[in-house]
């Protein structure tokens, strides 16, 4: 039998989501900044 529990092998994989999920926030987020900064350069050039 493993020596993990069912519980630990379910936290490991839900850490690896969550800091895929964190890594798709941050890009997105970065890319928002991108658009509202071509935006604005946009208005006022």
């Amino acid at each position: 039998m493993s020596d993990k529990s069912a519980d630990e092998v379910a936290d490991e994989y839900m850490n690896y989501v969550y800091d895929m999920c964190a890594a798709y926030e941050q890009q997105s987020y970065m890319e928002g900044i991108k658009v509202g900064a071509r935006l604005m350069m946009e208005l006022m050039g």
